[in-house]
């Protein structure tokens, strides 16, 4: 009786090794920025719940530069960030492509334009609320390096840490931004925002994992949101 417990409990343990092997079973840590909980995340943990659902998702929300430190201490198995320089050791792929609209408090002069696009160039001279260079420094680039295609170098008057926290200060009357137009849409009806005339196309965000061995769970995981962007 003894033997066959322990033949049964060998071949269980063999079972479960197999499937973890194949992705079928486990945990898959995930660190988001903020600004990636919307689409295509969204949709991509919908579809990967769907194939495993043996699989236990944990998500944390992370700034970028945590992000890529979790993952390369083995914390996290991918990050949902925004781009920033490469890291050694690891293997970023951008996702997410979305272009810059400029939000401005509920009383700017130009706030009430009915969606029609404006020229970045005309709030030239106004006060900006800029994403602060240590959070993402890719991501400041691209904001200033479109402040400069349109002519000027944007007068920063406050900074913050995270994209939906430039909104709230937009929305006290701070200063207008520039965000990507997804983080927008989801920050509700209270935000006012104007597309540009400019081109502003941006990767708004991008996958970072581990490079080197092929992890399953994780390979599984980009599968999906290859399909999803």
């Amino acid at each position: 009786m003894e033997c066959r417990k322990l033949v049964a409990a060998a071949r269980h343990a063999q079972d479960v090794a197999g499937q973890a092997e194949a992705g079928l079973v486990g945990t898959l840590r995930i660190g988001v920025v903020a600004s990636a909980l919307s689409e295509p995340l969204l949709g991509t943990i919908a579809e990967f719940r769907r194939t495993r659902p043996r699989v236990e998702l944990r998500v944390v929300e992370v700034d970028t530069p945590s992000g890529q430190d979790l993952v390369q201490r083995h914390e996290i198995d991918i990050a949902v960030v925004r781009p920033d320089p490469p890291v050694r050791g690891l293997r970023a792929r951008p996702w997410r492509h979305d272009r810059f609209v400029v939000a401005l408090p509920a009383g700017h002069a130009l706030a009430d334009g009915s969606g029609r696009p404006v020229e970045l160039a005309r709030f030239a001279d106004e006060p900006w609320v800029w994403l602060s260079r240590d959070a993402s420094p890719d991501y400041h680039d691209q904001l200033t390096a479109t402040c400069r295609r349109a002519g000027f170098t944007p007068d920063v008057r406050h900074l913050a840490n995270s994209i939906m926290t430039q909104l709230a200060m937009v929305d006290c009357g701070f200063g207008g931004t520039l965000v990507p137009e997804v983080t927008v849409r989801s920050a509700g009806p209270s935000t006012v925002s104007r597309p540009l005339t400019d081109r502003a196309d941006i990767v708004e965000l991008s996958l970072v994992c581990r490079s080197g061995a092929q992890e399953p769970l994780v390979e599984e995981f980009l599968r999906i949101a290859s399909g999803q962007a």
